[in-house]
């Protein structure tokens, strides 16, 4: 399974989207971490992945113990982008423009 955001769905997550309309796209995380450890299911995440156990109180996986990682596929770059009206040039100083308001 693959799962993706609502927008990037892939044939499988799609498909068990269709399936559980109601339920958020990390439920293919979910599922395969309730699957049994039988070798025959196997979970292609991004970074999302990670990041939902620390967003949602209730992410229904634990990153860390319900998973073996076994090869990085690929690698993205990530950004940090802001609007050009905040008086920030750096992390540094768009942490101290949050920080003041």
């Amino acid at each position: 399974m693959i799962d993706r955001g609502a927008n990037g769905l892939s044939w499988t997550a799609a498909r068990t989207q269709s399936r559980r309309k109601k339920r958020r796209p990390r439920v293919c995380t979910q599922l395969v971490a309730n699957a049994p450890n039988d070798g025959y299911t196997v979970l292609i995440a991004d970074t999302p992945f990670a990041a939902n156990h620390s967003i949602y109180a209730k992410a229904g996986y634990d990153p860390i113990k319900s998973f073996t990682p076994i090869t990085q596929l690929a690698t993205t770059p990530l950004m940090l982008v802001i609007n050009p009206s905040l008086p920030a040039a750096s992390v540094q100083d768009f942490i101290q423009t949050i920080l003041r308001r």
